[in-house]
């Protein structure tokens, strides 16, 4: 275990040094027009000017690649939530702007999370804040809950862009705004001036100084994998399950507010993996799932109906390999790890 200590901090270290020495401070040029969350973005001569005075910001600040860096780990997970909403991609460019991309971040306000999320309006979009958990932090169960808010929101909005301004507030609230044009409800252009809400120039200041960068290939030397099955274990047994240090683990689950996850839902663990030991992870990961999905009972009996039972050697270890219920399966024994019999 403690060359996997000692293996994944020195490429975090890498990957942040790398990182740090590969994203040059260029000039990210505001364009005429882009494409963003399905919309046509046309932007005026005013707009453009000060729009680019707020991206070369951006690109100047100390945090700039360390940015990029939480976003290129993050954004994989984000983007598959917003997936099963069919919600634009691009709406995962807000985490940066509210948090920085900082699964627990906390504001003045009490907002936490990567998407800055209320006591209140966790509530209302059906996220848990216990004693146990706090799935603000949670980055995948945080935006899918995001992600199903601003769908049902764009429902009457039928513009993504200016759903983005409502996230935070009632829909009537917005309307009151006297930046906010009404004709634009359903509309696929959006035209860009001075008097563009502040929300909407600040967001695309963001998507332009970093969308190059963060699209650019992965320099980083981890991955973040989503650990499904964890249901009353430990973060701790998890770390050992997978051959991850476990201070890593639980830096990257602090919504786990106690020592093992509850089990009355499916909360998903993020497991910080080295790329080289991407693959081997994944397998483990998958073999669990299968093993916790497939029907090992019959409609008949309460328990497994073991046949054909048969003794072999398989890793230099002897195991009990039989058939339950037609399905191959090895009878673990005492101290037996499901890693060590797996293919």
């Amino acid at each position: 275990m403690t060359k996997y200590i000692a293996l994944i901090a020195l490429l975090f270290w890498i990957g942040t040094s790398t990182l740090s020495k590969a994203f040059p401070r260029r000039k990210s040029d505001v364009p005429a027009e882009m494409q963003f969350a399905n919309i046509r973005v046309l932007f005026d001569a005013e707009a453009r000017e000060m729009i680019q005075g707020q991206v070369d910001k951006f690109v100047q600040m100390g945090y700039y690649n360390n940015c990029v860096l939480r976003a290129k780990l993050y954004f994989p997970i984000i983007e598959q939530a917003l997936v099963r909403q069919h919600t634009p991609t691009d709406l995962k460019y807000l985490s940066l702007l509210s948090s920085q991309i900082i699964p627990n971040h906390q504001a003045p306000d009490g907002s936490i999370g990567l998407w800055q999320i209320t006591d209140s309006l966790a509530k209302q979009i059906g996220l848990t804040v216990s004693s146990e958990v706090d799935e603000r932090m949670n980055v995948a169960l945080s935006s899918e809950s995001i992600a199903r808010h601003l769908t049902e929101k764009n429902y009457t909005l039928r513009n993504w862009i200016y759903t983005i301004m409502s996230y935070r507030m009632e829909i009537v609230d917005l309307m009151k705004d006297e930046k906010f044009d009404k004709s634009l409800i359903g509309a696929n252009q959006l035209n860009i001036t001075a008097k563009t809400p502040h929300s909407i120039l600040n967001l695309l200041a963001y998507v332009i100084a970093y969308k190059d960068q963060i699209d650019a290939p992965p320099l980083h030397t981890l991955d973040l994998l989503t650990y499904n099955e964890a249901k009353g274990k430990s973060l701790k047994e998890i770390a050992d399950f997978t051959k991850l240090p476990h201070d890593q683990v639980r830096n990257f689950n602090k919504w786990l507010l106690v020592d093992k996850v509850p089990t009355y839902k499916s909360f998903p663990v993020l497991l910080p993996v080295p790329r080289l030991r991407t693959d081997e992870v994944s397998q483990l990961i998958k073999i669990e799932e299968r093993l916790a999905q497939s029907t090992v009972f019959d409609t008949t009996n309460k328990y497994p109906v073991l046949t054909n039972k048969t003794p072999k050697r398989y890793r230099d270890k002897s195991y009990m390999f039989a058939q339950a219920n037609g399905l191959s399966a090895i009878i673990a024994g005492e101290g037996d790890r499901t890693a060590d019999m797996a293919d």
